[in-house]
Formats: C-alpha cells, structure tokens, sequence
C-alpha cells in the first residue's frame, strides 16, 4: 500500500489496490503474480501515475517486471530496487525521473532490459551494467547523463541495443560495440 500511496499520491487512478484486497486474486490494477502467489509484474504503463516510486519496492522480492513507462512519475529512482535479484525487465522510460541510476544496477544478474530514456537522468552511466551479461537492451537517450559509455558494455555478448541519443556524453565509444549491437549515438556538434 506505501507502493501505491507514493504511484497515485491523489488516490484516483489505483483504487482497486485495496488494504483488505488479495493482489493475487487479479483484483489489483496492473499486478500480475507468479505461481507461489508473489507479486511477479506491475504494469501500469500510460496510467497518468503522477508521484514517486517508492523504496518500498524493494519488498517484492519476486518481481520480474516493472513496466510504468508512459507516466508523469518524478524524484529519484530509488537504490533499494537494486535489491530486486527476479528483476529482468525494467521500463521507466518516458516519464520525469531525475537524479542519478542507481550504481548497482548491473548487480541485477537477470537484468534483460533497462528502458530510462526520455526523463531528466544526470550523472554517469553506472559502470556496473558491464556485469549485467544478460543485458539485451539498454536504452538511457534523452536524459542529461555525462561521462563516457563504460569500456565493459562493449563486452556484453547478449547486448542488442544500446541507445545512448540526446545526453552529454564524453570520451571515446568502446571499440566493438558496433556489431551486431544497434548503437544510437548522437555526438553534440
């Protein structure tokens, strides 16, 4: 329930996520479960979510999927999700999440796809993705991120995009990043 008081502070778009509810009974808008009756996915992408994510997050120990891209979601993108050892896909994009990505993100062993672009991001590219080798697609264009690309992202076998459009990124782009990975860069002229 702090989940929800946190995504829909004016309590109009969540009502179905009920104190007394089960969220596995497919009663709660968006929250999907696995079979041992853990909270698996949140999908609630183009909802309107006007607040924060919170820290709370961390407390679904079994989700895989956390799909709220299309919102107006604002604040920082909380550390404690890098807690979360099932999570595979993350979509954050297109929403007004500033702040740094949380370093240890590429502790996330399962991690396949990191959608953040199109938010207001600063700070470097967490150099920890290089240990993400699940990693298939990393998407972090229209952000205000500085820095260079880390050299281990280049090594990333699995890694099929790579979007880095639109920040202020530095330095030289890893050699072998080019093939077979679709590498959007757009250089400030």
């Amino acid at each position: 329930m702090e989940l929800k008081s946190t995504l829909d502070p004016t309590n109009k778009l969540l009502r179905s996520w009920n104190p007394t509810g089960d969220p596995c009974t497919g009663s709660f808008e968006g929250v999907a479960c696995n079979e041992h009756r853990k909270v698996a996915n949140i999908s609630l992408q183009g909802k309107g979510l006007s607040g924060t994510l919170s820290p709370a997050i961390a407390e679904l120990k079994c989700l895989s999927g956390l799909y709220l891209h299309y919102n107006s979601l604002s604040g920082e993108i909380p550390r404690e999700l890098t807690n979360l050892a099932e999570l595979s896909d993350l979509y954050l994009n297109v929403n007004n999440l500033s702040g740094n990505i949380p370093s240890a993100i590429g502790s996330l062993k399962k991690l396949s796809v990191v959608a953040l672009q199109h938010n207001k991001l600063t700070g470097e590219i967490p150099s920890s993705l290089s240990n993400s080798l699940t990693l298939t697609r990393l998407d972090l264009g229209f952000n205000s991120l500085s820095g260079g690309i880390p050299l281990g992202v280049a090594q990333i076998t699995q890694l099929e995009l790579l979007d880095v459009r639109n920040n202020s990124l530095s330095g030289i782009v890893p050699s072998g990043i080019y093939s077979p990975v679709s590498f959007y860069l757009v250089l400030p002229i």
